[in-house]
């Protein structure tokens, strides 16, 4: 029986992945009140940071960001920085440390007109400042990130914070993919509210109902 626990125990920690998540840093640059009500435009570089912060967490984070902005009445549009090449601008200081120049300001210029008909108020953007790849597998390691939320208007920085974060993948790279995803973004909404940004207590969103639930899931 002892040996079967065992056994078990071991399954269950191979299939468990480490994520370590902090916000640090955060500073409101200025007073803008809430952003409750307001639109704005998302411009993530986290596809750069594929293998350090799992390429499972960037399947779902826009869709959690969107959603948990979405709670407090902000709407959300995003950018096209999917197109930045991951090596763009690299610059190795060692084997698995990397830097990267990312170009912001060039993928910002092309979407100009894009955040005007969107009706844009503020622009984000979450930009990787360092990655430590993994020395074995390539997959999973240590960045820092930073969140900068921008006023269009004036194009000042009203609100930043940095994201310090560690991934280990244990099994798979997909391991909790949807969970880690939901630590980063809680953090960042979490610094958000503390800031004044948001509601303290977000809204309230309300179950779908059974039939909703039911035709959801049929398929057309």
């Amino acid at each position: 029986m002892y040996k079967i626990l065992t056994a078990f125990v071991a399954l269950v920690l191979l299939g468990a992945c480490t994520t370590i998540a902090s916000y640090e840093g955060t500073r409101e640059l200025r007073d803008v009140g809430s952003i409750a009500g307001s639109k704005v435009y998302v411009y993530s570089f986290l596809q750069v940071g594929r293998n350090a912060i799992g390429p499972g967490v960037l399947e779902n984070i826009d869709a959690q960001l969107t959603q948990r902005l979405s709670e407090s009445s902000v709407t959300v549009g995003f950018g096209n920085a999917s197109t930045v090449d991951p090596l763009d601008g690299q610059i190795r200081s060692q084997p698995y440390d990397r830097r990267f120049r990312m170009p912001v300001r060039e993928i910002v210029d092309k979407n100009r007109a894009n955040e005007e008909e969107f009706g844009a108020a503020y622009r984000l953007l979450i930009v990787p400042r360092f990655l430590s790849m993994s020395q074995y597998s390539g997959d999973g390691g240590q960045y820092v990130v930073t969140w900068a939320l921008i006023e269009i208007a004036s194009e000042e920085i009203v609100w930043q914070t940095q994201l310090n974060g560690a991934y280990t993948p244990l099994l798979y790279d997909n391991e909790r993919a949807v969970e880690r995803a939901g630590l980063l973004v809680d953090g960042a909404i979490e610094e958000m509210r503390a800031s004044g940004l948001l509601d303290p207590n977000g809204a309230e969103t309300s179950a779908p109902s059974p039939e909703g639930a039911e035709a959801a899931q049929t398929p057309p």
